[in-house]
């Protein structure tokens, strides 16, 4: 993940935006991040209405998203609350469901849309566990976990499981 500052003009107020490359075999479709993080549901102080767009937000001296690194210590110091808890490992799986969720409502609604086409929907998450190998068979850790390892959400990244579940796999 790569951090960029980007500061709006006629603002003293930076607003943060960060950018993540994924590399991807197919992009089923398109989701606008100011729907997700709530920013259109806000009221901008300038105008009594709700912010139209990202732009209006930063322009009205909005941030979006502030901490500081240092090391392995991340400090929040402002911004949406869908982005609270940054180094949260619960928190980053509820955005992503919310991200999903909000997507999975805009296809449902409109998959035609005029300016990025035909949106695809997800497919379901045991659909892609199906799809992918055991983990034991990538993770050494997981070959030797006790009660095995199951995948999860739709990032699918393997986890230990602590206990029996019915969604482990253990190596054979």
């Amino acid at each position: 993940m790569t951090s960029q500052r980007r500061v709006v003009p006629n603002t003293q107020v930076a607003c943060v935006l960060l950018e993540r490359s994924l590399t991807a075999r197919l992009v089923l479709g398109y989701i606008p991040l100011d729907d997700v993080v709530g920013l259109k549901s806000l009221s901008n102080p300038q105008t009594n209405s709700n912010y139209a767009n990202y732009t209006e937000f930063c322009e009205a001296g909005g941030v979006e998203f502030s901490v500081t690194v240092s090391g392995d210590e991340v400090t929040w110091l402002d911004g949406l609350d869908f982005w609270s808890n940054p180094d949260d490992s619960d928190a980053s799986a509820e955005r992503i469901e919310k991200l999903i969720a909000a997507y999975s409502e805009l296809v449902a609604k409109d998959v035609a849309t005029s300016n990025i086409g035909v949106m695809k929907p997800l497919p379901a998450v045991a659909s892609l566990t199906a799809i992918n190998p055991p983990c034991y068979k990538n993770s050494r850790v997981c070959a030797h976990a006790e009660f095995g390892c199951k995948r999860s959400y739709s990032s699918q990244i393997c986890q230990v499981c602590t206990t029996n579940d019915p969604r482990s796999v253990k190596a054979k």
